[in-house]
């Protein structure tokens, strides 16, 4: 992250400097004789264990940002980007841009009372970016030096947004560098342009590749690699008329910027609890969990539930992963999220409460499978069904509505992708040779 600090990030960089650039000197030692093709890997959920598997093929060198504890075991087949110098030097530079930014600017933000809040809102963006501008800007520096002097063959990405990792993409993408890219999670929405811009994406399955990305040509559909650790087939698990748990799964996030979307959060978080609130005097025995991102928001989810609605919630947890917490769970209420298919894929009946006003692509549209309330009114009568057993949530919890959102359910996704990634690079050795 280029903008991280502290103790621990200083020595992180340094850590990565030290031993990227040895790895670099040895590269360019050896680099008379055969040595084997390096790939940037940008690394997320949907590629932790491809990188794993990746190193311990120890095919090709896997180049990345930050150097793991264990990073000895797989030093053969690891490479990291040393990031080195001061930003001073490029402060020139970033001053520059700025000026060029100011002068050719043209967007304006007019709200819907006619007002323009234009010189507002860049006072706001230029305010951010100015004190981040000659960092960046040695980043990139950096990148650009070192894969001079170690080519890499193809990436594999995750998103076409973030910090270095889009720096990354940029500087490969100027170079002719091909990429592949397996989506984050379940993208929805084609306005957006998330995870657009790669020569080959993975859309995990065929709904997302119509919707999102509107049948384009050079969408695949490998599934996600995540996804190989839950069951083939969702059985609906029993659950006692007494007692049941509730999950629900919360957000604070957004992909522009993490503050926007807490407030819509907690107006989402209010409803639910209202709803369960509701059915708790009406005598069901429930035990609420929240899950919520690691993000630092877990502070205010507690100030939250204990001044709004003190003694309803359980627990509200943030660093437990989503299976550990769904595998104690017998219900879920969430937005739209990939949670929902994870749930279900557990036998784990699932509703979408609707607090936003955004169009998205099914199953999150209203017309789909998906059990989707919008009031609380509706949502309590939601929980009675589940607890009545009704067949509503039974259509979401099909194998083969599950693959057509998420993709095959056969545990071989990580298989597909590895496969595809050794392809994919085979083929592009052959055309370069060509």
């Amino acid at each position: 992250n280029v903008g991280r600090r502290g103790v621990k990030a200083r020595i992180s960089a340094l850590l990565a400097w030290g031993v990227g650039t040895l790895l670099s000197f040895w590269d360019c030692f050896c680099g008379g004789r055969k040595i084997k093709p390096a790939i940037f890997v940008q690394q997320y959920h949907p590629t932790i264990k491809l990188i794993q598997r990746l190193k311990r093929d120890a095919k090709v060198r896997i180049l990345g940002t930050t150097v793991p504890k264990n990073f000895l075991r797989t030093l053969a087949s690891s490479r990291y980007i040393p990031l080195r110098g001061s930003f001073a030097k490029h402060e020139p530079a970033a001053r520059e841009c700025m000026r060029h930014f100011r002068a050719h600017r043209c967007a304006r933000l007019v709200l819907d009372n006619g007002v323009d809040a234009s010189d507002g809102a860049y006072s706001i963006i230029e305010r951010y970016i100015s004190g981040r501008c000659a960092e960046t800007i040695r980043v990139l520096d950096c990148v650009i030096r070192y894969l001079d002097k170690n080519p890499i063959q193809m990436e594999v990405m995750i998103s076409n947004v973030g910090d270095i990792n889009a720096l990354i993409d940029c500087v490969c993408k100027v170079r002719g560098i091909p990429s592949y890219l397996i989506i984050n999670g379940y993208l929805s929405g084609a306005f957006l342009d998330e995870g657009k811009y790669a020569t080959v994406i993975n859309a995990y399955a065929a709904s997302v590749k119509e919707n999102y990305f509107r049948g384009m040509d050079n969408v695949v559909c490998l599934g996600d690699p995540r996804m190989d650790d839950y069951p083939p087939l969702a059985q609906r698990r029993p659950v006692s008329k007494d007692s049941f748990t509730v999950m629900i799964g919360a957000s604070g996030f957004n992909n522009i910027d993490l503050n926007s979307y807490v407030a819509v959060e907690f107006d989402f978080m209010f409803d639910v609890l209202q709803a369960l609130s509701i059915v708790k005097k009406q005598g069901m025995d429930l035990r609420i969990v929240i899950k919520v991102r690691p993000n630092g928001y877990l502070a205010q989810y507690q100030q939250f539930a204990n001044e709004y609605f003190p003694g309803v919630v359980d627990e509200i947890v943030d660093r437990v992963p989503m299976k550990t917490v769904l595998d104690n769970s017998d219900f879920y209420i969430s937005f739209y999220s990939q949670t929902i298919f994870e749930a279900s894929c557990l036998g784990i009946p699932s509703v979408y409460y609707k607090k936003d006003t955004e169009i998205i692509d099914p199953p999150f549209d209203g017309k789909s499978e998906l059990v989707t309330v919008a009031c609380v009114k509706d949502l309590v009568q939601a929980l009675h069904d589940f607890r009545d057993n009704r067949s509503r949530f039974d259509a979401f919890l099909q194998r083969s509505v599950m693959e057509k959102y998420i993709g095959p359910l056969d545990g071989r996704n990580l298989e597909r992708n590895l496969n595809f990634v050794y392809d994919f690079l085979g083929r592009h050795k052959t055309e370069m040779s060509a």
